[in-house]
């Protein structure tokens, strides 16, 4: 999986590339981790070039949500999904807890 991550003014943009799964979620869980001790809590995860999300995806998002919701701090936005990942969310009753976009500066402007 390829990571690409782009801290904003006040949001942290995230595009990833390739599989969310047991071995590369930990790379997610790292780069978020970094960004929020730089003080971000407001995500923006740009799923358009992930195929496949694993239990342990879905994990690194909720754990992702669960932080950045601590103290009122921050949220998640998750912009293009492609429609087998939309299912997942939904079929595992995720999907209300991520506000989804279709275009990232709808999903950054929300913030």
């Amino acid at each position: 999986m390829e990571i690409m991550a782009k801290p904003m003014k006040q949001v942290y943009y995230v595009t990833l590339s390739g599989r969310l799964d047991a071995e590369t979620a930990p790379q997610l869980d790292a780069v978020v981790d970094d960004a929020m001790t730089q003080g971000y809590y407001r995500f923006v995860i740009d799923l358009a070039d992930v195929p496949f999300i694993s239990s342990r995806g879905l994990r690194s998002l909720l754990r992702l949500r669960k932080e950045t919701h601590r103290f009122n701090r921050g949220d998640v936005r998750l912009v293009r999904p492609q429609e087998n990942i939309r299912e997942v969310l939904s079929f595992t009753g995720l999907l209300p807890l991520f506000p989804v976009y279709e275009d990232p500066v709808e999903a950054v402007g929300t913030f």
